[in-house]
């Protein structure tokens, strides 16, 4: 979706809100912000009357358009044509002025914490509003719905939530981490992939899982690697954090929007559109969980060398203590 698509095919729904503030001009701020979780169930309610399988909608909300009648919104929702998501189809996007909220319905596959092979649909509904506020609704294939708004203890993240808010031009949640995360993961990776392309007898010593980091591989080289190798191994806390000063998050954002350091599936169009914090999860999404690349090299590793590793990612904070 671009801010120069054609006209929008939308459904136009009128949605009372009963006791609430207006002002002059219509619904004040604070009434669509205290209406959004009940916007959300209502469009939960509507794709449950529908039927489950249904294609993602984008929503939007203006203000009723008729002065007089200053209590209720403009609700327009627009099913997505093919197969794109509706992260895909938000990417770029940026929201016309009159637009109060934007949101999407779309369905999902939830796993089982305890039996992960068990898959149920489950269907989410999630409104930004110009504010900031959120609401949103999680309903599994067969259950009642469960009705969020951001006033809970722990605000919305997560790539939905962040084209949500790009696209209506506000900030998303910052990183969790500094990008010191991406080189960790970076370096898990070369890990495995070392350790399954050694034979199965090999013992990996410290200094060589050392040298597989980023920062270690950038100040040893290929022809001073007998001579700061050791050292720069012992120094990998500190090397691991000022690469993560140098190429930080806005640092790659800024690279990757000039086209200098690709990443699949962020184009440079919107590496720049996007901000630190949803650049940050764009990224990261494309590699596999933290915890499970620590639980893969814990087993290749002797055990002196996975004390240090672990330790390691701790000095960073990127495990609990």
């Amino acid at each position: 979706m671009s801010t120069k698509a054609g006209t929008v095919r939308t459904t136009r729904r009128r949605l009372q809100v009963v006791d609430t503030p207006t002002d002059d001009d219509g619904p004040t701020t604070s009434s669509l912000n205290a209406a959004l979780p009940r916007l959300a169930a209502a469009l939960d309610e509507a794709a449950e009357h529908e039927g489950w399988g249904r294609p993602p909608t984008l929503v939007r909300i203006t203000a009723w358009p008729s002065k007089p009648l200053t209590d209720g919104f403009d609700l327009g929702v627009r099913p997505i044509d093919g197969e794109m998501s509706v992260v895909e189809a938000l990417a770029g996007f940026t929201a016309p002025d009159d637009w109060l909220a934007i949101g999407v319905v779309t369905e999902g596959n939830a796993r089982h914490l305890a039996d992960p092979s068990e898959r149920r649909r489950v269907r989410c509904v999630h409104l930004v509003a110009r504010s900031g506020a959120s609401g949103s609704t999680l309903r599994l294939q067969g259950e009642e719905v469960t009705v969020l708004s951001n006033t809970e203890d722990q605000d919305p993240s997560g790539r939905i939530d962040d084209v949500c808010r790009r696209a209506l031009g506000l900030s998303t949640a910052a990183p969790e981490h500094s990008s010191v995360e991406l080189w960790a993961i970076v370096w898990l990776e070369r890990l495995l992939e070392a350790r399954g392309s050694a034979p199965a007898e090999m013992r990996l010593p410290w200094r060589d899982v050392a040298e597989l980091h980023p920062a270690v591989a950038l100040v040893i080289g290929d022809a001073d690697g007998e001579r700061w190798g050791p050292q720069a191994a012992q120094q990998l806390t500190r090397l691991g954090e000022l690469l993560a000063e140098v190429h930080s998050w806005p640092v790659l954002r800024l690279a990757c929007a000039a086209g200098e350091w690709p990443v699949d599936g962020v184009p440079a169009e919107v590496a720049e559109w996007l901000d630190e914090g949803a650049f940050s999860r764009w990224v990261l999404g494309a590699f596999p969980a933290l915890d499970q690349l620590v639980g893969a090299a814990s087993e290749v590793v002797p055990p002196s060398v996975r004390r240090r590793l672990r330790a390691t990612l701790r000095s960073w904070q990127l495990l609990p203590d």
